[in-house]
């Protein structure tokens, strides 16, 4: 952007003054569009690690923000750090966490708003909560008598279960 401000001098003659500006929106970018942390088991967490980078050459003050429609997935993922401001083309590593609360699928966009820019750098995350299924084939086991501080052993194996089960 060039600019010329005329600046009347007295006495004197007028005087032009040539100003140039390099205007520059803050901008934030994600390395990935999407993380899929698949089957989790609920309560626990998975936690994936994105690379956020700052392309200007002026500093950009950032925070993760709800989607505006169909948040209602947001708190199951969670972002740490999850606002700071990066350096002109810094990089920082941002960790995505996903902790189901009950077996379902769940699915939201998290939105890395950027300070003085209306265009928010966005990362759709999805994952699958489910429970923990254990099952014991056959349901009662007989073990042998066995003598106090005997050194005695014994294996049980179980199935593996199916996706379905």
């Amino acid at each position: 952007m060039t600019m010329e401000l005329r600046l009347d001098l007295k006495p004197g003659p007028p005087v032009a003054i040539l100003i140039k500006a390099n205007v520059t929106v803050p901008e934030v970018r994600i390395n990935v569009d999407s993380i899929d942390f698949g089957n989790v088991i609920v309560g626990r967490c998975y936690t994936y690690t994105v690379v956020l980078h700052n392309p200007k050459e002026v500093f950009a003050e950032w925070a993760v923000k709800p989607p505006l429609e169909g948040g209602k997935d947001f708190t199951h993922f969670a972002c740490s750090p999850n606002n700071g401001t990066l350096a002109p083309n810094g990089k920082l590593h941002v960790e995505v966490t996903f902790t189901p609360g009950v077996e379902r699928p769940y699915a939201t966009k998290l939105n890395f708003k950027c300070a003085n820019n209306n265009k928010p750098a966005v990362l759709a995350c999805v994952g699958h909560g489910r429970d923990l299924k254990v099952a014991c084939v056959p349901d009662q086991i007989e073990l042998p008598p066995v003598m106090p501080h005997a050194d005695a052993s014994f294996t049980v194996v179980t199935p593996p279960l199916s996706e379905s089960a």
